[in-house]
């Protein structure tokens, strides 16, 4: 059912951001809107960042806001780091 919330948990990478924009799409013809799962800078800690280089975090925040997540982007751009999601779990 279109109420029932959908999410993505991926690395805080390029590759976790280009994987939520493909299924962003995919989920809006099924008439959902998906939302990140702890994919924000703040949910990381200090000690799970790694540097990204310049052109890492632009596509990042290319396909943040291609996933429809604009304010994500701009925090990822800010932060300036990408994760794996399993050193978080």
């Amino acid at each position: 059912p279109t109420e029932v919330p959908v999410y993505h948990w991926g690395d805080i990478d390029e590759g976790g951001f280009r994987i939520a924009s493909v299924l962003a799409k995919e989920a809006i013809k099924a008439g959902h809107v998906i939302k990140p799962w702890q994919m924000h800078p703040d949910n990381v800690p200090v000690e799970h960042r790694c540097p990204a280089s310049s052109n890492t975090v632009n596509k990042m925040v290319h396909f943040a806001e291609a996933a429809g997540w604009a304010s994500l982007g701009e925090a990822i751009a800010a932060a300036k780091f990408t994760v794996e999601q399993e050193s978080l779990a």
